[in-house]
């Protein structure tokens, strides 16, 4: 992911791809939960198998991704290929991408939607757009499964905009990205840094968008 964009590459693609399944949980003492599950495809267009699951309940939405690493790496929002793969062995992360305001996307929400909600747009911009820190850990295998969780108004591992306002209501993606070979990021706090943020690693290695999930708002 980038803020200097020009392309949300993996938005059409998606959106046309996916099919998105509904069900419900019941939470004690509390609204019953809403859980989607969806496809996780490859930004590259090449055959996938994943699947990533969002469940919704009245104070934040919750994720889990199962799915095989691999897939050329893409700069995001800009749709630019980067000529290297998600591999084993990648110090790995995913990511909330937050449309608070869905009826005020382009039609899907994606590429001009998250440029018009970067700064210095106010509140993440018409579609009210936020992308937080969901997970990250080294891709041990061909198998990566990772979850995360955001609150309502969180704000700690959020890029920009607005934070999210209500889960029910909000059109999320979720993006894994690869920061590169864990073995060549410098050891110490650089290679916490890697699993942690949007930018760790990049300076040592080749960081892109590999893979993403959309999921609508519940109908």
């Amino acid at each position: 992911m980038t803020h200097s964009s020009k392309k949300y590459r993996w938005a059409l693609a998606i959106a046309a791809a996916t099919t998105v399944t509904l069900g419900t949980v019941s939470v004690s003492g509390a609204a019953p939960a809403v859980r989607q599950t969806t496809d996780v495809v490859r930004i590259d267009g090449q055959p996938n198998d994943g699947s990533a699951t969002l469940t919704r309940t009245n104070s934040g939405i919750s994720m889990r991704m199962s799915t095989t690493v691999g897939g050329q790496l893409f700069i995001l929002p800009d749709g630019i290929p980067l000529e290297v793969d998600w591999e084993v062995g990648d110090a790995s992360t995913n990511w909330f991408v937050v449309f608070n305001n869905p009826d005020d996307c382009t039609d899907p929400c994606g590429e001009d939607d998250v440029i018009a909600g970067l700064p210095p747009a106010v509140d993440g911009g018409p579609a009210g757009v936020s992308i937080h820190y969901a997970a990250g850990h080294v891709a041990g295998s061909l198998s990566w499964h990772s979850a995360g969780s955001l609150r309502e108004g969180d704000t700690s591992g959020m890029l920009f905009g607005l934070p999210l306002q209500n889960a029910m209501t909000a059109e999320v993606h979720i993006v894994a990205r690869s920061h590169g070979s864990m073995t060549t990021i410098p050891p110490g706090s650089e290679r916490g840094y890697a699993l942690n943020s949007v930018d760790g690693g990049c300076g040592t290695n080749t960081c892109g968008d590999a893979q993403a999930a959309i999921f609508p708002p519940p109908s």
